[in-house]
């Protein structure tokens, strides 16, 4: 049995199932599959933590293709009939500043993010000399770094700050499938003060658009597929001293927006233990911002010879 866990206090970024659950007998199903659950949860925050660099890299990408389509700068080009600026809808109140290497992605302490989170610090985007994703290579990819460190925390909340110290995140397009690449290196991130709990976590993943061009008008609103594996120790503790290995897999994920997911397998493990999540069909429950009209989301949760479907 685990004597402390340590996860992530944010219902919003583990992509979990409380937005699915019935006021009715749903939590008292779950209680079977509930270690496996709180694996999930531990590798499903620890993964989208260390995609802060990938998250913000696509949005970049996505503001520049779209620049590049409206020939327009990043800071003029709008879109809807209300002509909202891009840059603020993609990259809310954050500065982007062009620099030698590429761009340079400064966080407002001071404003949530769109996502309700509020983050400071630095990224820094190395294009190579490529102007738009599309034509990076796994060879010559963008890379997204850290200038110093990222703290993020939940707005409105009381959330332990998350700090993300180091890794790099490379980017590209893999033309012979029309997706693009998400290589994920040594992403150290931390919970409160539990430096000494610092993850290492490692991965690679595609997210394919429906237009490989990946700019916001061909892309909004539709769909795009998530596939991948990542691994390695996260800033989760099961004992209270030391910090917990993990791994993670996504099969045909099915995401509308950055927290919206409606179909795929997630299988997740730790120590020997395993669970797997599967989005078996839709069939009415609303996820994130995407609103899809009279479905509902259900899934089946496997863990240790248990399953059940919620």
């Amino acid at each position: 049995m685990m004597k402390k866990v340590l996860f992530v206090a944010a219902v919003a970024m583990s992509l979990v199932f409380s937005g699915c659950m019935k006021e009715d007998d749903t939590y008292k199903k779950l209680k079977p599959v509930q270690p496996g659950l709180n694996i999930y949860t531990g590798a499903m925050n620890q993964n989208i933590v260390s995609m802060q660099q990938a998250n913000f890299g696509l949005r970049l990408a996505m503001l520049v293709a779209e620049a590049d389509k409206q020939q327009k700068t990043i800071d003029e080009v709008t879109v809807g009939s209300s002509n909202t600026l891009l840059k603020r809808q993609l990259l809310g109140n954050a500065k982007v500043e062009t620099t030698a290497n590429g761009y340079k992605i400064t966080f407002d302490a001071d404003y949530a993010d769109l996502d309700t989170y509020v983050r400071k610090g630095t990224l820094l985007i190395n294009t190579n000399e490529t102007a738009l994703l599309k034509d990076a290579t796994e060879s010559k990819p963008w890379t997204v770094t850290f200038e110093d460190k990222l703290t993020m925390g939940y707005s409105g909340g009381d959330m332990q700050a998350i700090t993300l110290t180091g890794g790099l995140t490379k980017l590209y397009f893999v033309e012979s499938s029309g997706a693009y690449g998400i290589g994920l290196e040594a992403q150290q991130s931390y919970v409160g003060k539990t430096e000494e709990l610092t993850s290492n976590w490692n991965g690679k993943f595609t997210v394919k658009p429906e237009n490989v061009n990946f700019t916001y008008t061909d892309c909004a609103g539709k769909k795009f597929m998530l596939n991948g594996t990542a691994t390695g120790r996260t800033f989760n503790t099961y004992d209270g001293i030391s910090a917990t290995t993990m791994s993670l897999r996504m099969t045909n994920g099915e995401y509308y927006s950055s927290s919206a997911l409606y179909g795929g397998k997630i299988e997740s493990a730790v120590a020997g233990r395993r669970l797997q999540s599967e989005s078996l069909s839709v069939e009415g429950c609303h996820r994130g911002d995407h609103l899809l009209e009279g479905t509902r989301l259900r899934q089946t949760i496997t863990y240790a010879g248990h399953i059940v479907t919620v």
